[in-house]
């Protein structure tokens, strides 16, 4: 079988673009409307790719604006507007402002290269922000109901702002953001009810979180990470001036710093065991909680949450290995303009997006998986290294998707808006001769069938190619209407802060006593984790 021609594969993608539109309203007229939430696309979002529109002009009067790859330069989001791009830094921005007194907004899948600014003078918000890579400043402004989500190698500085339930959900940092004199995460100001699920703090110079102000204020789950043993003299906590402060979940280790600094009013401790060059805050007299604290504010759903239909695959076309072409040899964002059914499983072998547009991919053997990681071509050592899924249903056959790769760490990636329908043993495996998954973010997702997410690793020695293991991946607002189990996590090496937030469990979500600080946040179902340290609120 030939690889296609530069030529062929341009010729392919200006097809599929051309019949993309044509082809998904075709779709959408005969399901129905979509539920709110239901595509990672809005349906009614007008596609601005490439870049070179007047973007400004096309969100002010639309509304909804769905961008491609590349760069769009600057905007200001207002009221109403949604704007989504191509995640993993494929859709670039410049400076984006959030414009003063702005409500019901949400911008997603995009990096702000420099910076975000959220304007002072009127009370902002609700609105979201998801899966950006961005540093976001405020400064004396008033945010209300408004989620942070999924903010990757970012840095956040909310100074003398006044905030109410303003929750961030799994911001991250590496080596302490874009300004390494700062914290990964600065909140001054009056504040009441704010929280933050899974703070991932790697390397962070000038401690990870700073509070002030602050009234009932939650952390459930931080993990402070130090590889590099740099000299850090700041604490990796500090609380000033504040209320009530539950601090759920707060472990791993920093080198020669400082643990918590704080002089609320109470700080509640509760299955935390952070550990620094000079404290355990388990052996210095702090005052711990066996259960959660009576009467704390409770994690309330804004939206309701979204079960993807299941699909009609009865038109499913059997590919002729053209797909696996595009896979290995096209474009970088693959764009499914119909349903495709396969034999053999369809293998991912360099970092691609797979936009779906609300196809499916069916695998007509059950024994097989639908997707397979497969980058064996391409280590030569270990590779760190993503792919992303969007609007996309993975239907039938052994599984969804397959990594059984020693030495691959399927890191930074997004899979949001994906059916895993009738998987005979799993939507997702990591099995046992995988090395990893890291920092992945599973968003709007569905999992229909006996098994939803199976982690299968057996213990090895050392720093081993297949350790199976999984570390920072959140899960957020997902459906498991599993038959068997939601979950089934039988890991060697530890799993480290897993969270799932917002997330509906049909069977059990099985997690075993390896795992450190899994998170369970406005969660509903059977949770049976085995860890000690698990944290569950709602």
């Amino acid at each position: 079988m030939t690889t296609p021609t530069h030529g062929r594969r341009e010729f392919c993608r200006i097809a599929l673009g051309a019949a993309l539109a044509a082809a998904a309203h075709s779709r959408a007229a005969a399901a129905g409307p979509a539920a709110p939430g239901a595509r990672y696309f809005p349906p009614d979002a007008v596609r601005v790719d490439p870049p070179g529109v007047d973007l400004q002009r096309m969100l002010d009067q639309n509304k909804s604006v769905r961008l491609g790859a590349g760069n769009y330069g600057n905007v200001i989001i207002r009221s109403g507007h949604t704007l989504v791009g191509l995640p993993g830094g494929h859709t670039k921005l410049a400076r984006v402002t959030l414009q003063k007194g702005a409500r019901d907004f949400e911008i997603r899948g995009v990096q702000v290269t420099e910076g975000l600014r959220i304007e002072a003078g009127q009370p902002t918000g609700p609105g979201v922000f998801r899966d950006l890579r961005a540093m976001v400043h405020a400064s004396g402004a008033e945010l209300n109901d408004i989620d942070l989500v999924s903010l990757f190698e970012s840095q956040q500085d909310f100074r003398n702002t006044k905030t109410r339930n303003v929750r961030w959900v799994r911001p991250q940092t590496h080596d302490g953001g874009w300004n390494n004199d700062l914290p990964a995460l600065i909140l001054t100001g009056q504040g009441e009810g704010n929280a933050i699920a899974a703070l991932n703090a790697l390397e962070p110079r000038n401690g990870a979180l700073w509070i002030e102000g602050q009234k009932n204020f939650s952390v459930f789950g931080l993990d402070e990470e130090s590889y590099k043993k740099r000299k850090v003299e700041a604490p990796v906590i500090k609380i000033r001036k504040s209320g009530d402060v539950l601090l759920a979940g707060v472990g791993g280790f920093a080198h020669e710093a400082q643990g918590i600094d704080s002089d609320a009013a109470r700080t509640y401790y509760w299955r935390s065991g952070l550990q620094t060059g000079r404290e355990n805050i388990f052996d210095n007299g702090r005052p711990f909680l066996r259960e959660k604290p009576p009467d704390w504010p409770r994690w309330q759903r804004r939206r309701p949450l979204v079960r993807l239909p299941r699909v009609d695959i009865s038109q499913a076309r059997e590919d002729d290995g053209a797909l696996q072409r595009m896979l290995d040899d096209g474009p970088r964002v693959i764009q499914l303009d119909r349903d495709v059914s396969l034999r053999t499983p369809l293998r991912v072998r360099r970092p691609v997006i797979i936009v779906g547009n609300g196809h499916a991919i069916v695998q007509l053997d059950p024994s097989r998986p639908v997707l397979q990681v497969d980058f064996s071509a391409a280590i030569a050592e270990r590779l760190t290294i993503p792919f992303d899924m969007l609007d996309l249903a993975l239907v039938g056959g052994r599984v969804g998707v397959y990594h059984n790769q020693p030495d691959l760490q399927l890191s930074g990636f997004t899979w949001a808006n994906v059916l895993f329908q009738d998987q005979r043993e799993a939507g997702i495996l990591l099995d046992k001769q995988a090395y990893a998954f890291d920092q992945g973010l599973i968003d709007h997702c569905t999992f229909d069938g006996p098994a939803g997410w199976v982690q299968d690793a057996i213990r090895r020695e050392g720093d081993h190619k297949s350790l199976a293991y999984m570390d920072k991946v959140l899960t957020y607002r997902c459906v498991f209407d599993n038959t068997r189990a939601s979950l089934d996590f039988q890991m060697a090496r530890a799993d480290n802060l897993l969270s799932f937030v917002e997330c509906d469990f049909k069977a059990p979500a099985r997690i075993e006593s390896g795992a450190n600080y899994p998170v369970f946040v406005g969660c509903t179902g059977p949770i049976a984790s085995r860890s000690s340290t698990t944290v569950q609120f709602d």
